[in-house]
């Protein structure tokens, strides 16, 4: 078998310490990308996309029309 004889770890109980680090390791990459983010946003000016800002400024019947 390729996995060896510790292929059931797989299918054990989850616990206290098991939930944190799904925790952890789900928030670690949005955290990451925030911190890029804002940290480009210092260094590099950007610019508005027209479209964006047109749509977010129309009413739901005109972006239903």
């Amino acid at each position: 078998m390729v996995a060896g004889p510790r292929w059931t770890s797989l299918f054990r109980r989850v616990g206290p310490l098991q939930i944190g680090q799904m925790v952890l390791f789900g928030a670690l990459p949005l955290e990451g990308s925030m911190i890029i983010g804002l940290l480009l946003s210092q260094i590099v000016t950007f610019s508005h996309n027209p479209i964006s800002m047109s749509l977010g400024a129309m009413t739901t019947a005109e972006l239903l029309a």
